[in-house]
């Protein structure tokens, strides 16, 4: 390709990757005056067009002569030429005196505008009348985009609705910069207040750090392993990264001192329970012992295993009707009776007592009841059984933060109940938090 031609195959390239008329408004007036000493020199129509391509293009641009264009040595620049005539009009001595901040402002309005375009395409259905009654200018340090928009829009919409994804756009084009928006009519600053807020509270608390633990924990597992072994097994999984395994188990060297960061006790208390066993060898076992300066080993199973009064519920019924029916028909069965399984407490069904002394699965139910009828099809039943009876995708979410700062001032009981209530919570349509009452605490606790 040479030089001449460059441009335009960038933009027959450009012209389908972005909304029409931003192509319309912003590239399509461009055209290419030549190459000066590595300079890449464009006629564009006005400064507002400028900052736009400043803002959103220069490195596609440097970056499609660079790699398409041969015999090109050194860095690339890219220079833009507003067309004759096309300059706004100045006061006297205004460049002198406010030439960067109006550079500063056509570049903020030029970077909220490309927003707006990028968003046409989306379901947000943006008021036509924004282009002219809205702006934006970078504070400060140039770290935040404040876009100022009518006190006539819909502050749930803007909140809840519009900036989510106005931020993920956003964040495309200008890494590690932040969007605020503002409605005219007001100061500004309590929305502005409340962004150093929350920046704050996410460099200190940082709550993209998480352990997950799965909401069927503490609704199902927690009343029957109570609150210290639950902590234990809940840190047992995470420092195994057992949430990221892709394998039925994971084994590794464990020390009871790193599994103590985890649980709200001392590691003296985490042995402790780590010798006494009971349904937390359904999650994990020793296969060695701790040697010299060495931790003992654990075998962490991936996936949290049906709670044994679901489990004994599912063998009772089998074990009712097996003679009677095969297998897949009493999978599918039950697969119809998810919502009965998951409403049985611990207390409600009579448990074998073989179920404390070794770890049971669904899939050793089924093998014990129907031999020889383990194919693949019943493989994937009781895998999709499992799935709707755990859900496992259902989660809370607990910052290390927590774990951190206030494992050491709580006991395991008080940690237990604090993340317990707050699985009780549940988001209405209106995005309010309800609280169910306290009857499933009672039945829970």
């Amino acid at each position: 390709m040479d030089i001449d031609s460059a441009w335009s195959q960038f933009k027959e390239h450009i012209r389908f990757e972005m909304p029409s008329k931003a192509f319309k408004d912003y590239v399509d007036p461009v055209t290419y005056l030549g190459m000066e000493e590595n300079r890449i020199r464009l006629s564009v129509p006005d400064e507002r067009a400028a900052a736009w391509i400043r803002a959103r293009l220069q490195a596609e641009i440097l970056n499609h002569y660079q790699g398409h264009v041969p015999d090109i040595d050194g860095q690339l620049s890219l220079e833009l030429v507003v067309k004759e005539g096309n300059e706004k009009e100045e006061a006297p001595g205004a460049k002198a005196q406010g030439g960067g901040e109006e550079k500063e402002q056509v570049e903020a309005n030029a970077a909220w505008r490309s927003l707006l375009d990028s968003l046409q395409g989306t379901p947000l259905e943006l008021p036509s009348s924004w282009e002219e009654e809205t702006s934006a200018r970078w504070d400060a340090g140039g770290e935040c985009l404040i876009a100022s928009v009518p006190p006539s829009a819909d502050s749930q919409w803007l909140e809840k609705k519009f900036l989510p994804v106005a931020e993920i756009f956003f964040a495309q084009d200008h890494q590690q910069k932040t969007l605020l928006l503002e409605q005219r009519g007001g100061t500004g600053y309590a929305d502005l207040l409340v962004k150093v807020q929350r920046g704050a509270y996410e460099e200190i608390v940082q709550p993209q750090k998480i352990v997950p633990v799965q909401i069927y924990m503490f609704h199902h597992w927690l009343p029957v392993l109570s609150a210290s072994p639950f902590w234990v097994v809940v840190a047992m999984r995470q420092i195994s990264f057992v949430n990221q395994a892709q394998d039925n188990c994971v084994t590794k060297p464990v020390s009871s001192r790193n599994l103590a960061r985890w649980a709200p006790m001392r590691h003296v208390q985490v042995i402790d329970w780590l010798n006494k066993g009971g349904f937390s060898g359904w999650f994990f076992e020793k296969t060695k012992d701790s040697f010299e300066d060495h931790p003992p080993e654990y075998q962490v199973w991936s996936k949290i295993p049906v709670a044994p009064h679901h489990l004994a519920w599912i063998e009772t019924f089998f074990r009712e009707h097996a003679e009677e029916e095969s297998a897949v028909s009493l999978l599918e069965a039950a697969l119809d009776r998810t919502g009965e399984i998951r409403r049985t407490k611990p207390g409600d069904v009579d448990l074998p007592g073989s179920y404390q002394e070794k770890r049971r699965t669904l899939v050793d139910v089924v093998s014990d009841v129907f031999p020889g009828q383990l194919t693949q099809h019943v493989y994937d039943l009781i895998t999709q059984l499992e799935n709707q009876i755990v859900r496992p995708n259902l989660s809370i979410t607990i910052p290390h933060y927590f774990f951190r700062k206030y494992m050491e001032e709580l006991t395991a009981n008080e940690a237990a109940f604090i993340w317990y209530l707050r699985s009780l919570y549940r988001e209405n349509s209106d995005d309010t938090l309800c609280f169910e009452g306290f009857q499933p605490l009672e039945s829970g606790l």
